[in-house]
Formats: structure tokens, sequence, C-alpha cells
């Protein structure tokens, strides 16, 4: 359900708000563009968390010495990077003129995920904790 969600509303974000940015040029539409660009903003977030995976496991850990600092210093810049990659490959409809607007665009997609990823999951955390005692013998 999370996953769903978060495609929506990044889909909505990539086609409705970002556009107004300085810089950040999208000429698709909700359907199928903006989801399609919302799925490859998925994709590769799934790609570098297998990546990560992958190094620590391949390098017993020792990779996880350059990894972990860099998360924690760049994982704002993560979703810029990601634009700036399905830019590069996709530019039929996205175009982005920098770093500043893809940067930007990262941060209210971070903040927005953010936000969805915890009003959802509230919502099931609220049922999974929904313990009912039966009392009567």
């Amino acid at each position: 359900m999370n996953f769903v969600v978060t495609l929506l509303v990044d889909a909505l974000l990539i086609a409705f708000v970002l556009p107004h940015l300085k810089g950040f040029q999208f000429t698709g539409k909700f359907w199928p563009q903006g989801l399609l660009y919302s799925l490859g903003l998925q994709a590769m977030g799934l790609l570098i968390a297998l990546a990560v995976a992958a190094a620590a496991i391949f390098t017993l850990g020792m990779a996880l010495i350059v990894i972990v600092p860099a998360l924690i210093l760049g994982f704002w810049l993560l979703n810029a990077i990601q634009l700036k990659l399905l830019a590069h490959f996709f530019p039929a409809y996205l175009k982005l003129e920098g770093w500043k607007p893809a940067i930007l665009a990262g941060l209210a997609l971070m903040v927005v995920d953010m936000l969805v990823g915890s009003a959802v999951s509230s919502g099931d955390t609220a049922q999974h904790f929904n313990i009912h005692f039966n009392t009567t013998p």
C-alpha cells in the first residue's frame, strides 16, 4: 500500500508541482509519463539499496566505512541524482537546467515521501497494535 501511495504522490509532484520550479521542465502528462518517471525513481532507489547491500556483503562490511558517512552527509542528494539520471537517459519529457532545480525537486520529493510514508504507516501501525483481550472464560 505504501509503495502505491508513494508512486501516485510522486507522479503528482512530478507532473503538477515540480514544473513550477525554475529550471525544472516536465512536458509529459500524469498518465503515463508522470507515473513512469515516478516508477523510475522508485526503481533507482531499489537499485541503490541493492548495490549498497551487495557492496557491504562482498567486502565483508568494509565498504560501509565509506557508504555510511556518505549516506549520512548526502542522503538529501539521492533524489537529485536520480532525477538527473532520469533527465539524462529520458530527456523527451524531463529537463533539468543544472543541479539547483534537481536538488530543490529532490528535497521536495524527499519531504513529501517522508510525510506520506509516516501517514500511511501510522494507519497500519494502529491496526497492528489494536489488541483485543478475550475476558470471557
